[in-house]
């Protein structure tokens, strides 16, 4: 009991603390001209988190990726030897990344990826957009 106890104290704590960054920005707007374009997801630690969260569970998808891309420019046996090394890596700097961004979301910017394209799918969408190999 006192495990949930502790564990309902500290997500009201961890909320509270959300709803304070979240929100900060609404004392800067006048109330009579609220405008609600500017609270867009974007702008809120929630995104940060959500690239965090997607990037750490999707980062292997980055191998593939990187192979199949390799083998376009260069041929097969690179895309089996330097697809895989360059595949690995990237993969490691994505999930560095999404780490990085979990444990920083509440810190600003929440806007700025510190990759590009922001997504591992994304990426991945991007390397095997071509799907033609010449064997």
């Amino acid at each position: 009991m006192k495990k949930l106890a502790i564990i309902f104290c500290a997500a009201a704590i961890l909320s509270g603390a959300l709803r304070a960054v979240v929100f900060a920005e609404e004392e800067t707007i006048p109330q009579d001209t609220m405008d609600t374009r500017l609270m867009t997801m974007e702008k809120t630690p929630i995104n940060k988190f959500f690239r965090g969260f997607v990037n750490t569970l999707t980062f292997l998808v980055e191998l593939p990726a990187s192979i199949c891309d390799v083998t376009k420019r260069k041929g097969a046996v690179s895309g089996c030897t330097l697809g895989v090394a360059d595949g690995i890596a990237t993969s490691f700097v994505r999930l560095g990344t999404g780490l990085f961004d979990l444990v920083t979301f509440l810190i600003p910017p929440y806007n700025k990826p510190l990759l590009k394209p922001e997504y591992a799918i994304d990426s991945a969408s991007d390397k095997m957009s071509s799907t033609a190999v010449d064997w």
